[in-house]
């Protein structure tokens, strides 16, 4: 599905063009020319919908290739008419830990459009649509600040992800805690590791695609505009700042569970034990009177009765024993 909002030089509201009818047969028919500003969103693109994409723009057969792949990492990838830069969206609000990490979301920056291509539905592309038919006069700010306002949805995003992950750990903490180190606790901890490692995996990349922008890596990215693109680079510091502390927490969670499940053989083992210390006794006596030699005094009826008193009596005296000194 390919939708086009911009803002017409004759016009103060926000045109939404659905591209059916002659734009879709006749891409020379659309003309960027007649807006102010103009984005175009392509939402689970089909092969026809990206030749569309390249007969109006004239993309690069690459960037079109990439754009028919949702397996990219995250990069940017300077064009002599366009700037193409593929993102990984973290969306918040998923029902398991490794819900809504690294949606890809792939944007082109041309000199008078922006587009946008992904094959999920992005709350950060939701937001901005609305941000934009409530706010037409975004539409005349330079191109390059329009494209700001993409990414800075979407690293708005992360935050809310990164609190939903620490609320997750601190529950799982919890659980641990009252469970006495569960079972499964490995299980979702390891979950939870990988959550981590593949944040870090696509977030690093952007932040370093955001400093080349900083650094002017780019020819559609203007000097005035990259103090915007700076302020993008110190979230994603603070994102990985909050990771980091994550990471941490979730070192912590592991070994406090392996500590219970220790000291839970050791409870097990301390049992164990007790009922040895016990039974050890009345084993020397059933086997010192169980042996067969004439010598022995068992067929006296006094020693069969002192005999027998003994094995009743040591259990609650070795229980005793035991209790008496519990504390040393």
């Amino acid at each position: 599905m390919i939708r086009i909002y911009g803002l017409t030089k004759t016009s103060e509201n926000v045109h939404y063009c659905p591209v059916e009818g002659e734009w879709r047969t006749n891409p020379e028919t659309f003309e960027v020319d007649q807006f102010t500003g103009v984005w175009v969103d392509l939402e689970k693109p089909t092969e026809q919908d990206l030749v569309w994409l390249a007969a109006k723009f004239h993309f690069h057969p690459l960037s079109i290739e990439d754009c028919s792949h949702f397996d990219q990492r995250p990069k940017r990838e300077q064009y002599p008419n366009y700037l193409f830069v593929v993102v990984h969206a973290i969306e918040s609000g998923g029902e398991s830990i490794g819900d809504g990490l690294g949606i890809e979301l792939h944007t082109f920056l041309t000199s008078n459009a922006v587009v946008t291509v992904h094959d999920q539905p992005l709350k950060s592309l939701k937001k901005f649509r609305e941000k934009l038919l409530n706010q037409p006069i975004l539409f005349k700010e330079p191109i390059d600040r329009l494209y700001y306002r993409v990414f800075d949805l979407v690293v708005d995003e992360m935050p809310i992800r990164i609190e939903d992950l620490e609320r997750e750990l601190e529950e799982l903490d919890s659980q641990i805690l009252e469970s006495q180190g569960r079972k499964n606790a490995f299980h979702d901890l390891h979950r939870f590791q990988s959550a981590l490692f593949k944040l870090k995996q696509v977030i690093t990349p952007q932040r370093e695609i955001f400093m080349g922008f900083m650094e002017g890596a780019s020819e559609q990215i203007h000097v005035e505009s990259k103090v915007y693109f700076r302020d993008l680079f110190d979230h994603l510091n603070r994102v990985l700042d909050r990771l980091e502390r994550l990471q941490h927490q979730l070192w912590s969670a592991r070994e406090l569970c392996i500590a219970l499940q220790g000291q839970r053989t050791n409870e097990t083992m301390r049992r164990l034990t007790v009922f040895s210390a016990i039974f050890l006794p009345l084993g020397f006596v059933t086997g010192f009177f169980g042996m067969n030699f004439e010598m022995l005094p068992i067929k006296s009826l006094i020693w069969f009765q002192i005999c027998i008193g003994t094995i009743l009596m040591l259990p609650f005296l070795m229980g005793w024993y035991l209790w008496s000194t519990r504390d040393s």
